[in-house]
């Protein structure tokens, strides 16, 4: 079989440039650090991709999460009006800021999941995040937009795989649950490419997936939106259970069997089977049936509701 030579020095000049990355990183005389999940992109032109995707024009207002040493914030500065990078350690902010000189470029050393976002966000901006999201902060930071939703207009991120499938899963599968259906509620969801583990430095040992999240210019509709949430929460509880018996804390014993007799959702089903319209009939059946007892899931039940099992 012929060699096709532009494959092969398309190769070459590849992988010389994340030779040369790695390089840079230890030229810095820095070590990546476990603690924060520190996997560094390499390769330029999945980071053209992954910019590219987010369709950044120059009168945007971008947030970075986990800048590292700049192979996204290098490009994102010179195609938006303003970019914010969140970048939690020292050495990588001090490398940062010596870096990337630009007017339009703004960077807070400080953790983002710890920020008091409003303090930051204004309220006539229209905000787009392009991000290479540290594996471990993946969830929360996604429900802490979900909690400030009106700012954001697009997501372009490159989490682990298996977040990814969590995020894009439907019913019935066992990927499915309730940060399927946060991310599904607000926002369109394109799962765009995966990036292989040898792109980065250190390799991680898992896949990454880039996905794309268009927030919907209408959400859909339901009449008590926090009891929406707190049936979906109690849903996933505990995933093998039928949703009667997860969602039976919220109610007094009278009401509850008139609901149970009369639920346009079969209650003997399992919180996975339902769809996100599903959740909504029920959510709004209830509603109009009976006054609810809150039910607030303690930290542990929460991770229990967000896990796969």
């Amino acid at each position: 079989m012929p060699l096709d030579v532009d494959i092969f020095f398309q190769f070459i000049f590849r992988s010389i440039t994340m030779i040369l990355n790695r390089t840079v990183i230890h030229n810095m005389n820095f070590i990546p650090k476990k603690r924060f999940g520190q996997h560094f992109l390499i390769d330029k032109n999945i980071a053209d991709k992954i910019v590219n995707s987010a369709n950044i024009c120059s009168d945007d207002i971008v947030w970075e999460i986990g800048s590292g040493k700049g192979i996204l914030t290098e490009k994102l500065v010179n195609k938006a009006k303003k970019v914010v990078a969140f970048e939690i350690d020292r050495d990588l902010a001090i490398y940062l800021k010596d870096k990337i000189k630009n007017e339009n470029f703004i960077l807070i050393n400080k953790d983002v999941l710890k920020l008091d976002w409003d303090t930051i966000i204004n309220a006539d901006e229209d905000i787009k995040i392009v991000a290479n999201l540290p594996y471990q902060i993946s969830s929360p930071f996604l429900y802490k937009i979900e909690n400030h939703i009106s700012a954001f207009d697009s997501l372009v991120l490159m989490i682990q795989k298996e977040v990814a499938e969590r995020i894009i899963a439907y019913s019935n599968s066992k990927k499915y649950g309730k940060l399927s259906l946060k991310m599904q509620y607000y926002f369109q969801i394109e799962r765009l490419f995966n990036v292989p583990p040898h792109l980065f430095f250190p390799s991680p040992k898992v896949i990454s997936t880039v996905i794309r999240l268009t927030k919907k210019h209408n959400f859909p509709v339901v009449k008590n939106i926090d009891l929406f949430w707190q049936i979906i929460n109690l849903a996933f509880l505990h995933r093998r259970k039928m949703l009667r018996t997860n969602i039976s804390v919220i109610f007094n014993e009278d009401i509850f069997r008139e609901i149970i007799r009369n639920s346009p959702v079969d209650l003997n089903r399992r919180g996975e089977s339902l769809s996100l319209e599903e959740f909504i009939t029920l959510a709004d059946y209830i509603d109009k049936k009976s006054r609810v007892q809150e039910f607030k899931l303690t930290r542990k039940q929460e991770e229990n509701a967000d896990a796969i099992k």
